[in-house]
């Protein structure tokens, strides 16, 4: 549920916040894919990613993503 992902990770999320030296797309950075085709490709599935492409909330992520490049 994205409440839950929400609350466990919301330090995580919002770090960017506190600390204007990491960018908002470290993670994308940390795992090696570009931060606009991860954008294009999540918000793609946001919304329908369990109706459509039969995909839980967390499978969303950079690393997710990562993994569909092969």
């Amino acid at each position: 549920m994205a409440s839950r992902y929400y609350k466990n990770h919301h330090d995580a999320l919002f770090r960017f916040v506190d600390d204007p030296l990491v960018p908002i797309i470290a993670t994308c950075r940390a795992q090696g894919v570009a931060a606009q085709a991860y954008l294009a490709w999540a918000f793609e599935r946001l919304g329908t990613h369990r109706d459509v492409f039969g995909l839980p909330l967390d499978a969303l992520t950079p690393a997710a993503f990562k993994k569909t490049l092969g």
